[in-house]
């Protein structure tokens, strides 16, 4: 008879995102992450109907995303 499995088998983090988590964690819409998917963009398994979006993916996409720069411009003096 096999042990049971305890929390000290578990990976220490997760390996991979319902398609629904990976939208709540990164705010995005699920059409998006579907889009992402069929670009490649994101790497995706199917578990049953289940599809399971692979962490080290998302990140590597949050990654590749451009940097936040501020949107204040300076303000260009009006020709007279």
């Amino acid at each position: 008879m096999s042990n049971p499995i305890t929390e000290q088998d578990l990976p220490e983090r997760r390996r991979a995102f319902s398609v629904r988590g990976f939208c709540e964690a990164y705010d995005i819409s699920d059409s998006l992450a579907y889009e992402l998917i069929a670009e490649g963009k994101l790497q995706a398994r199917k578990m049953g109907s289940k599809t399971l979006i692979d962490v080290t993916s998302a990140e590597a996409w949050f990654d590749a995303l451009p940097a936040f720069k501020s949107g204040m411009k300076p303000k260009t003096p009006k020709a007279a």
